[in-house]
């Protein structure tokens, strides 16, 4: 029969199929012409004309070879390529920095307040913004003529309530000798007397008169109350103002304070006293600062303490409202 024949053509036709497809690298060698040698090593991968490669990477501990196999695929065939994921080790350093301490803030005046008249009036004389004035020195004025005329009268009434004053007590002093006379009654004594003591209150009024006019005439002046620097003005020559109304703004640009919040643990390295140095943020020093109060709380919101700093601007240097650094005293524990 002929069919065993079939068959080994059959078998024949698909080892040559397989062959070609490169699905066995050594009939494909053999159907190529193309020599395999033997040894410990993967053989070379053999790519016939026109086909493409498609490479599959083995990964492998860090430190060791990586291996890499080709696989023959023919032309126009799609390539299978499969990556597998990489864990690698996690990677250990040793990094050591040291963090200091680097407060910074806005310096300001220790004392800053709003001044005005305790009279109401029109202004008749006003400072300049930057002027700088001494303690006592008179620098805004409004206009007293009222106040004067008010103490005028006061002193007129004073003056009457002193006649009256004298009158009365010549009065007393007479009846008196009449009753010693049996002339005038006990009654005209007594209200001679009464007349006295009325006399003497109306003197006193009047000499509270016009001490309220003489303060209502100092009211009309504007005195500084310590030496400062003008920052501010919040009214104009001739304006008429109220009596508290806010006309400048004196600020003692001489003694500065820095205010901060600082952790806990930090704090327990300052002390009232603690002393450094004032740098601005180019790093150039321009005073000292030194710990004028620690608060004894902590903030419940912050976690933090508030220092305050008092401090001293350098030869020619000017603090107020500028910001600064202070230089670290240590680092973080």
């Amino acid at each position: 029969m002929k069919v065993p024949h079939l068959r080994k053509i059959r078998l024949l036709a698909g080892l040559l199929f397989w062959a070609v497809s490169g699905s066995c690298p050594v009939l494909a060698a053999a159907a190529t012409g193309t020599t395999i040698s033997s040894g410990t090593h993967d053989p070379a991968p053999v790519t016939p004309a026109g086909s493409a490669q498609a490479t599959r990477t083995l990964v492998t501990p860090a430190g060791s070879a990586q291996a890499t196999r080709t696989l023959v695929t023919p032309a126009g065939s799609a390539q299978a390529t499969r990556t597998p994921a990489v864990i690698a080790p996690p990677a250990t350093s040793s990094i050591e920095s040291e963090t200091f301490v680097h407060l910074r803030g806005v310096a300001m005046a220790t004392q800053r307040s709003k001044l005005g008249f305790t009279q109401p009036g029109r202004i008749v004389l006003l400072p300049k913004e930057g002027d700088v004035v001494r303690k006592g020195q008179v620098v805004a004025r409004i206009d007293d003529s009222t106040a004067r005329v008010t103490l005028v009268r006061s002193e007129a009434t004073l003056a009457n309530g002193q006649l009256a004053l004298e009158q009365a007590i010549h009065s007393r002093d007479k009846n008196a000798r009449l009753k010693s006379a049996n002339i005038v009654s006990d009654m005209a004594v007594a209200e001679s007397e009464y007349a006295v003591r009325q006399a003497r209150s109306q003197i006193k009024l009047a000499e509270a008169d016009r001490e309220a006019a003489r303060l209502a005439i100092e009211g009309c002046k504007l005195v500084m109350p310590y030496d400062g620097v003008v920052v501010a003005l919040a009214s104009h020559l001739g304006e008429y103002v109220g009596v508290g109304a806010t006309v400048l703004e004196l600020a003692d640009l001489t003694n500065l304070e820095l205010t901060m919040d600082v952790p806990p643990e930090l704090v327990k390295t300052l002390q009232p006293g603690t002393k450094t140095q004032v740098m601005e943020p180019a790093g150039r020093v321009v005073g000292t600062a030194q710990v004028r109060s620690v608060m004894p709380f902590i903030d419940g919101a912050s976690g933090l303490r508030r220092v305050i700093w008092s401090l001293t601007p350098g030869p020619g240097e000017i603090l107020a409202g500028r910001y600064l650094t202070l230089k670290h005293w240590g680092s973080v524990p």
